[in-house]
């Protein structure tokens, strides 16, 4: 009995650490990488045809929004990706009339997303956010199953 107390509170403590821990890296990559690139259509009819949208790299998330004529913030939000989801955010050299593109792939080799940065700065930056971003989830997802696991 008092070893499983003495174990719950060992694991209580080990939670909080691991929560203060994971709150200062959210804190420290909340400068968000946000801004205007254009997006690939991934749908059939759509291909091809590179559209404006407005993207933010949270902690957990990459958001693209479509600006409305209202007063949203961002607009409405046409979708989203988990980076834990995300395998790779590689500039990309082979699109035509585009030079600065970057393919997103998700961890099972699919290609989700070819995104144009419109300079080289930009296309950098946008490839080293979302790799950080990646592998930050990915760690934070690790601590999180260990931690239920009761490995230590």
């Amino acid at each position: 009995m008092i070893l499983s107390c003495l174990h719950q509170g060992t694991r209580d403590l080990h939670e909080r650490r691991q929560r203060r821990q994971d709150d200062h890296e959210d804190n420290a990559n909340h400068d968000k990488n946000q801004g205007w690139l254009e997006k690939c259509g991934t749908h059939v009819y759509s291909r091809n045809k590179w559209t404006r949208r407005y993207f933010v790299l949270t902690c957990n998330e990459l958001h693209y929004f479509k600006r409305g004529d209202n007063d949203d913030l961002f607009g409405t939000k046409r979708g989203g990706f988990e980076l834990a989801t995300i395998q790779a955010a590689i500039p990309k050299h082979d699109v035509p009339d585009r030079e600065y593109c970057i393919e997103i792939t998700t961890v099972d080799d699919v290609s989700i997303l070819v995104l144009d940065a419109h300079d080289s700065t930009n296309q950098r930056s946008w490839c080293e956010a979302i790799s950080q971003g990646v592998h930050l989830a990915r760690r934070k997802l690790k601590k999180r199953r260990n931690t239920l696991t009761g490995d230590f």
